[in-house]
């Protein structure tokens, strides 16, 4: 995943890059992350798509959450590696 992270973020300096991942090491090296969420019911489907702070803590949960688990403190710490290294 870091690879393929590093490879699409060497295409975006100049190309426009959109990336649809579950790979937190992907989503991770993003400039922007946007976070999909599908809701169903019986009768309706809905999606919403919300822009995650660049450095914010809704990122950093996201990123947990993709690794695992987003309130255990391993993911967390991982997540903000994640994000520190990118």
């Amino acid at each position: 995943g870091r690879e393929l992270g590093r490879e699409l973020s060497s295409l975006a300096n100049d190309h426009q890059v959109l990336c649809v991942t579950h790979l937190p090491q992907v989503a991770a090296m993003a400039n922007s992350h946007f976070l999909v969420k599908k809701t169903q019911t019986n009768t309706d489907t809905s999606v919403e798509i919300a822009e995650l702070e660049p450095d914010g803590d809704l990122r950093v949960s996201e990123l947990a959450r993709m690794l695992g688990d987003r309130n255990s403190a391993s993911a967390i710490a991982h997540a903000r590696e994640l994000l520190k290294k990118s």
